[in-house]
């Protein structure tokens, strides 16, 4: 070792706090001092002592790439009195299992470089009673303890390349107000990847970097810290990433977070997710333990496992996505998106769409589920289901679609029940004119001041008998109130038929049919009649009790209570005072020339 001039070193400074959600990183590597004051070159059996060396006022000391340290019993490299900056080019070993590697007693800076190696039996490196900076370019390396650890706090940048990897620990950041930068990898064998305990620094893991724990990933413990993860963090054996105080993560597009046994587990405070990557767990992807959290998934976001939210936590979906996973023990879900679709089970007291649409379920599969008190669909907004569930009371002032009634999303025909009541002052959408079938079931009570588009095939063929209809449905089976202008798309096939009328609780097609309470008006064409291309008025005739048509037919009841329910009907009537001749046929004005649909109003009678 020898003495060099005592020209103050250079200032070594890094970013106190790096706030970014996308990480494009071009690592800015602190500067290696000019002039160290004290130089390792050489090689050395047993503990370099910097306090001890020549220039013991110094602050400054480098381990050139030459140099090599050694030792069995004790540190390679310990500074105990002075605020130290130790640049090491060289090779720091100790294979003492009670202690680190190199030690800074009173912290500062520590850099080690490209091709550099520390290691150590019972840890790498650590800096105790005042904060240090670290820079890794090399490797360091813990046989059982922590790999780094800052124990007053600080800042460790470990660059693309670098390995810092501990038996306990991979690194253990306490009371930092600077944080973490990670392109490199970060590892314990046995124990936490990355330990980050009180302060309010950022932790972030660029799309480069490896967390890699047998017991966590990343161990967020007693502060209001986030994580911007656009890399990989894993968990062997238990959790990806826990925070214990409230806190944020925010998981990128492309990046993954992986645990044994949950993805995410946050407990206590505010805490709150930002996904557009991927969260997976074994058991669950991510977990609300307590508090009031919130789960925000944005466009790329993907979680394998169920996600639960202890009563308390929300759900915010943006942009759009697919979510097959469940959904468990949320109070709220709020869409503010351009399109989602569940196909698990979601639990949430409060469901609101306030933008863009919610799809439950999808063509060809079936069993989605959204339970919970209240189901508000906002003006402007879509619901929209297929051989899927809602468990709730909903209020629609949008659009509430069924099947192929949102012609963008499924061709083939499909039902979705309600298992409460509906609040209809919107549309419910479910025929797309060609593919008739769609049923919507509501098992409590309706009220309408809205519209429903329903679709029939008025061929003479699929008339009559329930077994020959082709029509979509709105069935109810608690009672109907207000007043639903019913929209209806009518097709038919060549066919021949006289022109005479076709009344009778058995005649026809049924539409809407209401087990409960009703009267004749309570759903009404929203136009005289429609024709379906056939030279017939076909109009809206209601039967039920008390109804000037008389009851409606047991057997064609679909909704329980046989002889009291309410049966709206599609029939063809009377159009002239006398009968005309066999053979001539007239065709009446004032229709809607064909397909069905439009404006107007009628009665419920015959």
């Amino acid at each position: 070792m020898r003495k060099r001039g005592q020209a103050g070193s250079p200032a070594r400074t890094a970013s106190t706090r790096i706030r970014t959600l996308r990480i494009a990183i071009a690592l800015a590597l602190i500067p290696v001092g000019a002039s160290a004051q004290v130089v390792i070159d050489g090689a050395r059996t047993s503990t370099v002592n910097l306090d001890g060396e020549p220039g013991n006022n110094a602050a400054t000391a480098q381990v050139a790439a030459t140099a090599s340290v050694f030792t069995s019993t004790g540190e390679a490299v310990v500074g105990q009195n002075f605020r130290w900056t130790l640049d090491n080019y060289g090779q720091l070993v100790s294979t003492d299992p009670n202690v680190f590697g190199v030690r800074l007693q009173n912290g500062e800076t520590f850099h080690n470089h490209a091709g550099a190696v520390v290691q150590g039996g019972g840890g790498g490196f650590t800096a105790i009673n005042s904060s240090a900076t670290v820079t890794n370019e090399g490797r360091i390396v813990a046989s059982t303890g922590p790999g780094v650890e800052l124990r007053a706090g600080g800042f460790l940048l470990n660059a693309s390349g670098a390995e810092v990897v501990g038996g306990s620990y991979g690194v253990r950041l306490i009371n930092s107000s600077n944080g973490l930068l990670n392109a490199g990898l970060i590892e314990a064998t046995s124990g936490e990847a990355l330990h980050v305990e009180g302060g309010s620094g950022d932790v972030l893991n660029a799309s480069t970097a490896v967390v890699r724990g047998a017991t966590h990933g990343v161990n967020l413990v007693n502060g209001g810290v986030t994580l911007i993860n656009a890399g990989q963090v894993n968990a062997s054996t238990g959790v990806g990433v826990t925070t214990n105080s409230g806190g944020t993560v925010i998981n990128q597009q492309g990046a993954a977070i992986r645990g044994a046994t949950v993805g995410i587990s946050m407990t206590n405070g505010t805490a709150a997710i930002n996904n557009t990557g991927l969260i997976q767990g074994g058991s669950s992807s991510l977990r609300f333990e307590t508090g009031n959290g919130t789960l925000t998934q944005d466009s790329g976001a993907l979680l394998i496992g169920s996600a639960y939210g202890a009563g308390s936590s929300h759900i915010v979906l943006h942009g759009e996505g697919v979510a097959s996973n469940d959904f468990l023990q949320f109070a709220s879900l709020t869409v503010d998106a351009q399109r989602w679709s569940l196909l698990g089970r979601t639990e949430a007291s409060a469901t609101t769409i306030t933008a863009g649409q919610l799809w439950l379920g999808a063509p060809g599969l079936d069993g989605a589920v959204l339970t919970g008190a209240t189901v508000d669909v906002g003006s402007g907004t879509v619901l929209a289901g297929t051989d899927s569930r809602i468990e709730a009371a909903v209020s629609n002032h949008g659009t509430l679609a069924v099947g192929s009634g949102l012609t963008t999303w499924s061709p083939s025909t499909g039902a979705l029940d309600i298992v409460g009541s509906l609040d209809n002052r919107g549309v419910i959408a479910a025929t797309n004119g060609v593919n008739f079938g769609n049923v919507l079931n509501v098992s409590g009570n309706y009220g309408g001041l809205g519209a429903v588009q329903l679709g029939a095939s008025v061929s003479e063929a699929n008339q009559g008998a329930l077994a020959n209809q082709r029509a979509d449905r709105l069935l109810i089976r608690g009672d109907a109130s207000g007043l639903t202008g019913v929209v209806v798309t009518a097709t038919s096939a060549a066919s021949a038929g006289a022109a005479a009328a076709f009344h009778g609780p058995d005649a026809g097609v049924s539409l809407v049919q209401v087990s409960g309470q009703s009267n004749a008006a309570a759903f009404l064409l929203t136009r005289a009649y429609v024709t379906g291309g056939t030279p017939f008025r076909y109009r809206l005739y209601a039967y039920g009790p008390g109804a000037a048509n008389g009851a409606a037919s047991p057997a064609q009841n679909l909704v329980g209570n046989p002889a009291t329910y309410w049966d709206y009907r599609l029939q063809r009537g009377f159009e002239t005072a006398i009968p005309l001749p066999p053979g001539v046929i007239d065709i009446p004005g004032g229709g809607d020339g064909g397909g069905g649909d439009g404006g107007g109003g009628t009665g419920g009678g015959g």
